[in-house]
């Protein structure tokens, strides 16, 4: 009898090989199979927040991921390749803030892939952002220009200007008081296209003061439509406060809008553009 067991058990043992090469060593044992470690999904709720030339993103994180590939345009893509800018991002660096070469004024689309030990995910939903100055005045100093008085009487003075790619809101019109304010000024904001006033205001030698201006507050304010164009005018009189003739020169202001030309009108509903781009009569501002 043990002879015949001793005989028997490498026959035995063979078939458990076989068996557990059969079914496997995890559904022999009762264990769960196994599965490889896949890609992460796409990172979520990506949201992009405009600064002072900077972008602030977040977005949902992954526990497992090592690092974040931030993409970056200048237009809306779909793929990987639709962003040229692409930067490694840790968690240790979150919440992320792009400031590289980030202008104030140009539209960023965003999107974000997850790296974990499983690979990288596919891109993120999109997400964009537009970066601007903070709130201030729209002309940050000017130089030059022929001192003069109005002729004729009455007469309107001041700029052509073309908003940028992003909606402006007007919040206050100003005019220059350095050559001296003594009377009252009507400071009008001109829709270009249809000749209608959107803004009117009354800057008077009492109202506030920021650095060459004299600002009072537009009520309600006023938005400015991306790409289209709008006068700023300042009443002035043959006897009244001195300005500056056209020539003057916007040497430095904020990015969201361009500065076309100076413009004056002496009769109404007639806008006359004069000179070259960046200069201004007066000259006038206005605050967003």
């Amino acid at each position: 009898m043990i002879d015949s067991y001793v005989f028997l058990t490498p026959f035995l043992l063979l078939g458990v090989i076989a068996l557990l090469g059969f079914v496997g060593c995890n559904q022999f044992y009762g264990l769960e199979e196994t599965q490889p470690i896949g890609p992460p999904d796409p990172p979520t709720n990506l949201v992009a927040t405009p600064g002072d030339r900077l972008v602030g993103l977040t977005w949902d994180t992954d526990p497992q991921a090592t690092s974040y590939h931030v993409l970056r345009a200048t237009a809306s893509g779909t793929t990987v390749t639709d962003y040229p800018v692409q930067q490694v991002v840790y968690p240790a660096q979150l919440p992320y803030t792009d400031y590289m070469q980030v202008v104030n004024g140009t539209k960023y689309f965003y999107r974000v892939t997850a790296v974990t030990a499983g690979g990288e995910s596919d891109i993120s939903e999109e997400a964009s952002a537009t970066p601007q100055s903070p709130y201030g005045p729209f002309i940050q100093v000017t130089t030059g220009g022929t001192v003069r008085n109005a002729n004729p009487d009455n007469a309107w003075y001041g700029m052509v200007v073309r908003c940028g790619a992003i909606p402006i809101t007007v919040r206050e019109l100003g005019r220059i008081h350095t050559l001296g304010m003594t009377q009252n000024h009507m400071v009008r904001l001109v829709d270009a296209a249809t000749k209608a006033d959107i803004g009117v205001v009354t800057v008077t030698p009492a109202s506030s003061a920021d650095g060459d201006y004299k600002y009072e507050q537009v009520l309600p304010a006023v938005d400015l439509v991306p790409g289209q164009s709008y006068y700023v005018l300042s009443q002035e009189r043959a006897m009244g406060d001195q300005f500056l003739e056209q020539d003057a020169t916007v040497t430095q202001r904020r990015p969201e809008a361009n500065i076309s030309s100076a413009v004056y009108s002496d009769a109404p509903g007639l806008f006359v553009p004069v000179g070259m781009a960046d200069h201004a009569y007066v000259p006038v501002n206005f605050k967003y």
